[in-house]
């Protein structure tokens, strides 16, 4: 798993629930980077994308359960 993959994980799991554009904020990672390593921790299956509720443009990143 990459580094910046790891990171964002990290933060997930730490901060709860965040948009792209926020995780990027706070890592200070470029969108680019960020954009790439959330597809790939959603094909793994650790996370998942969901729409937010206040604003349905954005897409809201969590921890995905483990059953």
């Amino acid at each position: 798993m990459p580094p910046s993959s790891k990171l964002l994980l990290k933060i997930l799991e730490y901060e709860g629930s965040m948009t792209q554009k926020e995780l990027a904020s706070k890592t200070l990672l470029p969108s680019r980077t960020v954009r790439l390593s959330m597809k790939h921790l959603m094909d793994k299956g650790y996370i998942k994308r969901k729409v937010s509720m206040q604003d349905a443009r954005q897409k809201i990143y969590e921890i995905a359960k483990l059953d």
